[in-house]
């Protein structure tokens, strides 16, 4: 393969990597942000044993954690935001796969392989955002 068709494919393999990673990363914040309540509700519910004292709560598997960013109803314009990036994300993959560029493209793949090259980028995208979140946890606590 000559220089001029790398030069066209590796932006949009970086460009798939870096949607994969951003669409994960984007879903474990966007998930615990739809099911955050209320300093309130949250007492209401579970009692105020061990509630931290935030505008927002998230509750997950008995571990309470606050956010910052508040409920999805009293930042619907950041919750609209993060749910359209994580769409859109989620979204370039199948539209990049169809017009067949990038970790797609013929002359990188053939089409037999372009389903195993789907799963690749989703397992290594996990593993990055689990590899990320676990320095940033293990430097932040």
């Amino acid at each position: 393969m000559n220089v001029m068709k790398w030069a066209r494919l590796i932006p949009w393999c970086l460009a798939q990597l870096a949607c994969m990673i951003l669409s994960i990363y984007t879903f474990f914040i966007w998930a615990p942000w739809l099911g955050s309540r209320s300093h309130d509700e949250t007492v209401a519910l579970f009692g105020a044993a061990g509630v931290p004292d935030c505008d927002a709560i998230a509750v997950n598997h008995s571990h309470y954690s606050c956010m910052t960013w508040g409920t999805a109803s009293s930042n619907p314009w950041g919750f609209a935001l993060c749910t359209a990036i994580l769409i859109s994300g989620v979204a370039f993959l199948p539209i990049t796969q169809y017009f067949k560029r990038g970790f797609f493209s013929p002359e990188l793949a053939e089409p037999e392989s372009q389903r195993l090259i789907s799963t690749i980028i989703v397992i290594s995208s996990f593993a990055a955002v689990y590899l990320i979140s676990a320095v940033v946890s293990y430097f932040t606590n």
